[in-house]
């Protein structure tokens, strides 16, 4: 009977697969649209985490759950575009293996640094500071993220010597950036407002043209004397 099979349905949790760990913006925006979601589904939500290569490994456990339109992902471009060119063999087709629903939130991403172990206000600072180090680490939110590439443009056209540390996701990249662990990350500013206001974490430019609205008050890349550098 297909009325006793919606009913079961809308009394099973419907999951949302997030790539990332808690706490980065791929999370908060799940966690920010799911009652909605739920509401107008008539179904129960259930948030999971899944992170781990750039994203990929919780795009594929989407691509392996039964092709029935009951298991969403709240994807970011590393798993679902970027990774295709960084693991030539992924397990999942993006385009085969996925149905588009919508386009949730655009952001660019910023490059942070812990005020005491970096000590710079500006991008320019920075990149002097650099030049006069060799294989500065920094953190991303993982191998292949938009981030980690956004980190490699930047090294690139400042011709910079830096190493890159891949982390599950933004929320750890931060925690231990603020923590004092590594003196400098790439991430997406929805992940670090918290950081921000506690002082420990310092953001010097935004990788778009002009400043954007989400976060006024930090200069754009070409402000910061890197014309060039955008990202998102």
């Amino acid at each position: 009977d297909l009325n006793v099979i919606h009913a079961i349905r809308r009394l099973t949790p419907l999951p949302v697969i997030v790539t990332f760990p808690p706490g980065g913006s791929s999370d908060t925006v799940a966690r920010l649209i799911s009652p909605r979601l739920g509401e107008r589904l008539g179904q129960p939500i259930v948030i999971e985490n899944r992170p781990g290569g750039g994203g990929s490994i919780g795009v594929d456990v989407v691509a392996k759950s039964a092709p029935d339109g009951h298991t969403l992902v709240v994807g970011a471009q590393g798993g679902l575009a970027l990774n295709t060119i960084f693991y030539p063999k992924l397990p999942y087709d993006p385009l085969k293996d996925f149905a588009p629903i919508t386009l949730l939130v655009t952001s660019p991403f910023a490059v942070f640094v812990n005020p005491t172990l970096m000590p710079v206000g500006s991008v320019r600072e920075l990149i002097a500071l650099l030049k006069t180090q060799r294989g500065t680490p920094f953190a991303s939110g993982g191998t292949g993220s938009g981030m980690h590439l956004a980190g490699e443009l930047f090294k690139l056209m400042a011709n910079l010597d830096m190493t890159h540390v891949p982390y599950k996701g933004n929320g750890p990249a931060l925690t231990d950036l603020a923590g004092g662990q590594l003196p400098l990350a790439f991430t997406d500013l929805g992940s670090a407002p918290a950081f921000l206001k506690s002082g420990r974490v310092r953001a010097l430019a935004v990788t778009s043209k002009q400043r954007t609205p989400l976060a006024p008050d930090i200069p754009s890349a070409t402000e910061a004397g890197l014309p060039g550098w955008v990202a998102f």
